[in-house]
């Protein structure tokens, strides 16, 4: 039997799909587990008690180690490729979910925490220039919009988790993926734009065509012309008078193209805080338990609110594929998504009342 030619779309979906892990692990993970860690940790006879002030630390230390790594990711990217930059902001997120497993006390806790806030600051500006770059131009659009899935999806799967097992066998989980996700790197190809950039000229065309197949020379080609005008007018501008560099970044700033997308964005990141989308995952229990009384089920409320989440992050991603289908088709579409929500609701909600039973026998 001959070997089976994977093709160009089989190949870009396998590359989306191992950065789509590292999200799941990097992002989802990180910013899901306070929901489930900290309810543990805040039970009368937990290994580590915790105090408000503790608990506070250990949600919100994140955001800060957070900015530290997309300022370091950039460098990383620009000198060592994207392939590098991936998995250097893997290696701390392996490190943190064993160091969170034999964790005895509050600091390492929060050491954990700080290396998988640093884990995902590196991977949230380089998941989209990895798939953008990856990625044909008719397909670019939907692999980007499977960032929100996998990070709609970790948020979920930490909290199914931490539902069902402890906390130092949820970390042990946690890391397994996230291993694995770190060899998936190891595996990737390198970007082809990067190979160009830094003039590896035939890199690049082998690297582009195992990614692209054959089909899209033209693209090749004015990558590669682009490349080489840029390197030469650049070599004109070295060898030229000296322009002030504040002068040039006032120029670059006061450009619309420059400053209108990023009011744009910021005001897009200020209402998707506004909405709760840092503090409900990682006090889910507590609101709920505030809402909703001490004896709601608050584990089994977090996984339903987790799983509507994602629902609404999944049409989204379906609703642009309907244009010409019948009602019946995309009822049968979204039929099979909402019966495997509605199963895994059906387990966390037996597990927790099996847990109840068994407390009130002992």
């Amino acid at each position: 039997m001959g070997k089976t030619k994977l093709t160009p779309f089989v190949k870009q979906c396998i590359v989306t799909g191992a950065v789509g892990c590292n999200i799941i692990c990097n992002i989802g993970f990180v910013f899901g587990l306070p929901g489930v860690l900290l309810p543990a940790l805040q039970q009368p006879h937990s290994e580590i008690p915790l105090t408000k002030v503790s608990a506070s630390w250990i949600a919100s230390i994140v955001s800060i180690t957070t900015l530290l790594g997309n300022f370091v990711t950039p460098s990383i990217m620009e000198r060592f490729g994207r392939r590098m930059a991936h998995i250097c902001a893997s290696i701390p997120a392996v490190i943190s979910w064993f160091v969170l497993a034999m964790a005895t006390d509050v600091y390492m806790v929060l050491f954990a925490r700080v290396l998988q806030g640093l884990s995902a600051g590196a991977i949230l500006p380089l998941r989209s220039v990895l798939i953008g770059e990856y990625a044909s131009p008719k397909y670019r659009g939907g692999f980007l919009t499977t960032i929100s899935l996998a990070q709609g999806f970790g948020i979920f799967l930490i909290h199914f988790i931490g539902s069902l097992l402890s906390w130092q066998r949820m970390s042990i989980v946690c890391g397994v993926i996230a291993f694995l996700s770190l060899i998936m790197a190891f595996y990737l190809p390198e970007s082809p734009s990067w190979l160009a950039v830094k003039g590896k000229y035939e890199e690049c065309q082998k690297a582009f065509r195992w990614l692209r197949g054959d089909e899209e020379e033209k693209e090749l080609e004015e990558l590669i012309e682009s490349q080489i005008k840029l390197r030469k007018k650049k070599e004109r501008e070295e060898n030229g008078p000296q322009v002030n560099c504040i002068k040039k970044l006032g120029a670059v700033i006061n450009r619309r193209e420059f400053y209108m997308p990023l009011i744009v964005v910021s005001h897009c990141s200020v209402m998707i805080q506004a909405c709760g989308n840092s503090t409900l995952p990682a006090f889910s229990v507590q609101i709920i338990r505030l809402m909703m009384g001490p004896t709601a089920n608050a584990h089994a409320w977090m996984v339903a609110l987790d799983s509507l989440s994602y629902l609404f992050i999944m049409l989204w991603f379906i609703l642009p594929e309907t244009s010409g289908k019948t009602l019946q088709e995309i009822e049968n579409e979204l039929r099979g998504d909402v019966t495997r929500i509605q199963d895994v609701e059906a387990a966390v909600s037996l597990k927790q009342e099996d847990e109840c039973d068994t407390a009130r026998s002992g």
